[in-house]
This record gives structure tokens, C-alpha cells and sequence, in this order.
């Protein structure tokens, strides 16, 4: 047999759907199996899968042109090399396309055109490394383009332009190295962009700013070492941002104010040395929420005061597993003497296995808002958990300039970008220096 199908039937016993397996090695465009289904042309769904690599080396779109009420069409594990021009054209009740493990390397000018009724195109788990600028043309209704698991190194600029319906993008574990933000134009309508796993290094400023509709963004798993402040801009809309196996030892302060609707974050599994309540301080609503998610957890925390925020946000958090979480947070002890000597006793001890330099508390990084230790003994520091040291017993060197606590009301949320301390010093300071204003008022008033 070359080709056996299941066959489903509507209510007047015509041939609605047919799933296929083909057998015979090679069965060619001109083999008269294919004449078959011409016959039915009442089917809506087809699919052939192929039994052994090279039964199938083409796509047969011949029977495409003979079935006009076609709506799903499928095939998996053939050989086809690419997907011409025109290939996939001017078939208006075609809503979708699937083409996976089928060892395509390129897709060509006009490779889907005029197909006003498609709404998905799936061209996972092929070795597409070639997307013409034009390949997309003419598709008034897409909403869903999988390509994820290719090996796409670039796109190029517009190569989605004319795709102004799509609202989810899957780019996910491809070779992608260097985002630009001519290639996203056009996406205005984009809800979901996935591209977790490709190699990015660096997001830049306003990568991905003509996607004002964008609700989730995947850039976790890849190698990201620095985040533009402006990285984010025009993602007023953006709720979830998963940048979690990456390389980031810092964030720029200011990185979350242009996305006031996040409440999903996850940064876990870098090599972040510090987070501050300066960090979140532009989405510290939305973390208290029911809904909300961070994840920080398996970074490079040195145990100091700018961590105090977890201790705050874990107290008033409504998310009990978020709560949970902070629970778990962990970060390093390299000084012994700056805490009560039963929380340093009491740690494990673990080999510190960083690759970059170790810092002293000899001055403070604002470069990279790092607090710096020389490079040490590695069997001196401790990991311990967060929420094990109670609050007043986190170490604060003199030398951190960053508020390093919760304000105390929201009308001294605007205190934080003073620079100011939030030691208990600080405020008193403030405290006297109010008042002595007030006295000099009074007194110009008499």
C-alpha cells in the first residue's frame, strides 16, 4: 500500500476529514493515488504523515486546487526543501497550515500570498535558516506564525509588515542573536512574543516599541548580559516578562517604568549580585496583587541591605505562593562579623562557583549598582536565605548610596530619588531639617 487514510464522515456520509500515513518510498506529483481524492471534494481537514524519511518529497498542492472547501491542511516528516513561490496562494477558505519535521531550509518570495481566510501557519521542528522579506504577502486574518525550533540566524527588517491581524509570534529556540526594532514593524495587534532560547546577548533601547499591544514577552534562556533602561518602551500593556536563565548581573533602575501593567516577572537563574525596592518600585502595586509572580531565586545575591524589600513584600503580598517563594530566596555572606554569630553558624556552607570577580566593601560600584568584593577565599562565603536573617540583622555598609528600605508612606515615594538614605539616620536628619524650616516660616510670619 503507498497510502492509507482515516476517514471521518458528515451527517450525509460525505468525506469531511482524512488523516493519511504514506508507506512507499517516493511516491511522485504524477502518481495517479493522488487523483483520489479529487473525487471528495467535500473534505475540510487533510493530513499526511510520513512513514520513513523520503516517502514524501514535495508538497502535494495539487490536491489543494481540487478541494475547495479545504480549511486544515497538514503535512509532517516529509522531505521538502523549501516552500516555493506560490506555492500556498490565492485558496480562500484555507484557515490553516502545517509543515513540521519536514528538513525545510528556506521560505521564498511569495511563499504564502493571498490567503485571505488563514488564520495559523506551523512550521515548528524544521531547519528554516532563509525567510524571504516577502514570504508573507497578502494575509489579511493571521493571527498565530509558529517558528519556533529552526535555525533562524537574522530576520529581516518588515519581514512581518503585512501581517497587521497577528497577535502571537513564535520564534522560540532559534539562532537568533541581535534584535532590531525594524523587524517587529508592523505588529501593532502583537499579544504574545516568544523568544526564549536563541542566543541574545543585548537588548537594546526601543527594540520592541511598535508593539503597544504586546500582553507576554519570552526572553528567558538565552544569554543575555545587559538590558537597555529604554528596552521596554511602548509596552504599556506588557503582564508578563520571563528573562530567567540569562546572564544578568544588573539592572538598570529604571528598566520597569515603561511597563506599569507587569505583574509577572521572572529573573531567576542569573547572575544577579543585588535587586533594589528602586528596581520594582514602578510595579511594587502589582506585586502585591493576587495574581502576581517573581521569581529571583538561584542568583548571586550578596546579603546586605538593599535586599530588605523581600522582607516587606513577602509580609504584604495576597499571592501565598509568592510568599512561599521569598521564603527560598538565598544570597551570600562573606562577612561573619556584621551579623549575631548563630545566623553565620547556623548556614551552609557552599563553594562559591561565580566566574566573574569578586568585590570587598572597599567602595560601592554605581556603574553597575553592584556592592564590590575582592576575590576571596571561596569556602568564606555562606549561602544563606533572605528571610533568615530578620530584617535588622541584614549587613548595611556605609558605602551603599541606594535607598535600601520601603518607604514609609507613599507621599515619600518621591524621597527615593533624592539619593537619600533610608537608614534610620537619614530620616531623623530630614526629621529636624522640617522642622527647622517650619520655625523659620513661623518666625517670617510674625
Amino acid at each position: 500500500m503507498k497510502l492509507v487514510c482515516h476517514c471521518t464522515h458528515g451527517n450525509n456520509s460525505e468525506l469531511l476529514g482524512a488523516d493519511c500515513w504514506i508507506f512507499n518510498p517516493e511516491v511522485p506529483r504524477s502518481d495517479p493515488i493522488w487523483d483520489a481524492f479529487y473525487a471528495h471534494t467535500s473534505i475540510e481537514t487533510l493530513k499526511f504523515s510520513v512513514y520513513k524519511p523520503g516517502n514524501l518529497t514535495h508538497i502535494p498542492t495539487e490536491i489543494i486546487h481540487h478541494l475547495p472547501n479545504l480549511k486544515d491542511f497538514s503535512v509532517q516528516y516529509a522531505e521538502v526543501p523549501e516552500i516555493g513561490s506560490y506555492t500556498l496562494s490565492n485558496r480562500s477558505h484555507l484557515t490553516r497550515v502545517e509543515f513540521k519535521n519536514c528538513s525545510m531550509y528556506a521560505l521564498r518570495r511569495h511563499a504564502f500570498v493571498h490567503l485571505p481566510a488563514l488564520v495559523e501557519i506551523n512550521l515548528k521542528f524544521n531547519e528554516i535558516m532563509d525567510i524571504d522579506r516577502h514570504a508573507f504577502s497578502n494575509l489579511p486574518n493571521l493571527e498565530r506564525l509558529l517558528l519556533g525550533y529552526n535555525n533562524i540566524t537574522s530576520l529581516h527588517d518588515e519581514v512581518f509588515i503585512h501581517l497587521g491581524k497577528l497577535t502571537e509570534l513564535y520564534l522560540q529556540y532559534n539562532l537568533i542573536a541581535i534584535l532590531s526594532r525594524e523587524v517587529f514593524k508592523g505588529l501593532g495587534n502583537l499579544n504574545v512574543l516568544d523568544l526564549s532560547g536563541n542566543h541574545i546577548t543585548f537588548v537594546g533601547d526601543t527594540v520592541f516599541a511598535e508593539l503597544w499591544s504586546l500582553e507576554e514577552l519570552y526572553l528567558d534562556s538565552n544569554r543575555i548580559e545587559k538590558i537597555s533602561e529604554r528596552a521596554f518602551d511602548g509596552l504599556n500593556n506588557l503582564k508578563l516578562l520571563k528573562l530567567s536563565h540569562n546572564h544578568l548581573v544588573s539592572l538598570e533602575k529604571g528598566v520597569f517604568t515603561v511597563v506599569p501593567a507587569l505583574k509577572s516577572l521572572y529573573l531567576n537563574d542569573n547572575k544577579l549580585e543585588t535587586l533594589t525596592y528602586n528596581n520594582f518600585l514602578p510595579i511594587w502595586d502589582n506585586l502585591l496583587g493576587v495574581d502576581s509572580v517573581l521569581g529571583i531565586s538561584d542568583n548571586r545575591f550578596v546579603c546586605d541591605c538593599r535586599l530588605m524589600w523581600i522582607y516587606d513584600l513577602k509580609n504584604r503580598t495576597t499571592n501565598h505562593e509568592l510568599a512561599r517563594s521569598l521564603k527560598e530566596v538565598d544570597c551570600m555572606l562573606y562577612d561573619r562579623n556584621s551579623v549575631p554569630e548563630e545566623i553565620f553558624s547556623n548556614t551552609v556552607k557552599e563553594k562559591n562557583d561565580r566566574n566573574g570577580d569578586y568585590y570587598d566593601d572597599a567602595g560601592y560600584d554605581n556603574q553597575g549598582d553592584t556592592f564590590a568584593f575582592e576575590q576571596r577565599d571561596i569556602d568564606v562565603g555562606r549561602k544563606v536565605q533572605v528571610l533568615d536573617f530578620g530584617a535588622e540583622n541584614l549587613p548595611c555598609p556605609e558605602e551603599l548610596s541606594d535607598p535600601t528600605e520601603v518607604p514609609l508612606s507613599r507621599e515619600s515615594i518621591g524621597m527615593v530619588d533624592l539619593g537619600l538614605h533610608s537608614s534610620a539616620a537619614s530620616w531623623t536628619l530630614l526629621a529636624a531639617s522640617l522642622i527647622s524650616l517650619q520655625t523659620v516660616m513661623v518666625a517670617m510670619l510674625c
